[in-house]
């Protein structure tokens, strides 16, 4: 399969937040949760797209600004990693990571290549000096890829969360980027 992958703007916005919501109501490949939602959950999609559009036009390395690649398939958007800086001043050193890949383009290389392409860009800004993540203790794939990047497990939530009455552990992760 072919695709590609883009910065997101401002323009995209309204694709990504379909994208999101598609992604979101998924419950994973084999049933296994990648994400705390139910496959119930009411999104507001008015509300996110207005979110992201805030998000992505923030002032670079401010509180709550964002970085968002996607990956598109015949101009549909079936994956996205974003770096999202923290909600205060002085978490703006450290970025959030999340990443999510439409399940029927899953085990395909676009979580690789997306991850691959954030952390280049990341790589090279003298701001961000980690990037942080949270992984659900059962999504092995997942921790395989981030472990391979580079990121080291700081600990496990027992617990963290409840989807549909499954208790769900929650595992952080971070990776070092400078020694600032």
């Amino acid at each position: 399969m072919n695709f590609s992958i883009k910065q997101c703007s401002v323009d995209d916005a309204e694709l990504y937040t379909r994208h999101c919501i598609t992604h979101m109501r998924e419950k994973g490949i084999g049933g296994i949760y990648a994400h705390p939602f139910p496959t119930n959950h009411k999104w507001d999609e008015a509300e996110f797209l207005d979110k992201i559009v805030k998000s992505l036009s923030s002032k670079p390395f401010s509180p709550n600004w964002s970085m968002i690649w996607v990956a598109v398939v015949d101009g549909k958007f079936v994956g996205h990693v974003n770096l999202k800086c923290g909600g205060v001043e002085a978490q703006v050193h450290r970025m959030r990571l999340g990443i999510g890949i439409e399940n029927d383009y899953r085990s395909q290389g676009i979580g690789k290549a997306l991850m691959d392409e954030a952390l280049s860009w990341a790589k090279k800004q003298t701001q961000i000096s980690w990037i942080d993540l949270s992984v659900f203790a059962h999504n092995v794939v997942a921790r395989k890829l981030y472990s391979g990047l580079g990121f080291k497990e700081q600990g496990t939530i027992q617990d963290a969360l409840r989807v549909e009455n499954e208790m769900i552990d929650d595992v952080q992760m971070t990776l070092k980027l400078s020694s600032l």
